[in-house]
């Protein structure tokens, strides 16, 4: 399992997720939000500040970016 950084996350989720056709962009104060309404929790809180999961963040992408089934 690969966790992510903030910073790492959020840069991950500007490539990977688009709102329709619209590219979302994750600021500082976007991710509080999410992590907030708890849209998006940090798997861990580390020394260095808080880790996400690979795994839940491609989950998140897919909620707000359903990927078209063949």
């Amino acid at each position: 399992m690969r966790y992510l950084s903030r910073n790492q996350a959020e840069q991950w989720l500007n490539q990977h997720t688009l709102y329709g056709k619209k590219r979302k962009m994750f600021t500082n104060k976007f991710m509080k939000r999410l992590s907030k309404s708890y849209r998006l929790v940090p798997d861990k809180n580390t020394l260095f500040g808080k880790k996400y999961s690979l795994l839940e963040l491609k989950e998140y992408a897919h909620d707000v970016n359903p990927r078209s089934f063949a």
